[in-house]
């Protein structure tokens, strides 16, 4: 039972350690690999007050796996057209969803319209840009305009008056489990290291 244990005891660290090695090095690909989703708004400088009016957001995929994204638009003070060609998910007047598998290194550049109408009365209304993505580390990088306000300026033209783009994404929580993986993984090899030197 002693010579078990003692074999036990000293294999368990080494399979530890190796397992720890080939998930870090797994984890590791999957992150210099990952999806980066790019998308933007094109907008004009101004959109008249009536009948049904477009905006075009842009996306692709520079990262080196394929990602699944849904992009969502929202607007204020403004109704969602059903004159956008399918498909999409209204979700209800103001917010519609836009799902796309994206292929990766750029070969899935989009350009996507949708349809609205500006409420009555209204002195103003905005639209914003968002994406959802659930693959593994992929980083979602708002470039140029993800939102965009409108102000009315005179009774048949609304005009441009803010934009703006996200802050840059924080580093992916997926880096700190990265580094406590190898951190383990190195400290279960220097107890293997010190336990073979005790046995010399």
């Amino acid at each position: 039972m002693s010579s078990s244990r003692a074999i036990k005891k000293f294999f368990l660290p080494i399979i530890g350690g190796i397992i720890g090695v080939i998930i870090s090095s797994l984890l590791i690909q999957s992150y210099f690999n990952r999806p980066i989703i790019d998308y933007y708004f094109d907008t004009p400088q101004s959109y008249h007050s009536y009948g049904v009016q477009s905006i075009y957001f842009n996306f692709q995929n520079r990262g080196g796996l394929d990602a699944h994204a849904t992009f969502i638009v929202t607007f204020t003070n403004v109704t969602f057209s059903d004159q956008t060609d399918m498909p999409y998910q209204k979700v209800n007047n103001s917010t519609v969803r836009f799902y796309y598998v994206l292929i990766h290194n750029m070969e899935a550049r989009g350009r996507r319209e949708a349809y609205f109408t500006i409420n009555d009365g209204v002195a103003g209304f905005s639209i914003d840009l968002s994406v959802e993505c659930n693959d593994f580390f992929a980083d979602k990088i708002g470039y140029y305009k993800t939102s965009v306000s409108y102000n009315k300026t005179t009774n048949d033209l609304y005009e441009l008056i803010a934009e703006s783009t996200p802050e840059p994404p924080p580093p992916t929580d997926y880096m700190y489990l990265i580094g406590v993986v190898m951190l383990a993984s190195v400290f279960l090899l220097a107890i293997i290291g010190s336990r073979k030197r005790k046995h010399m």
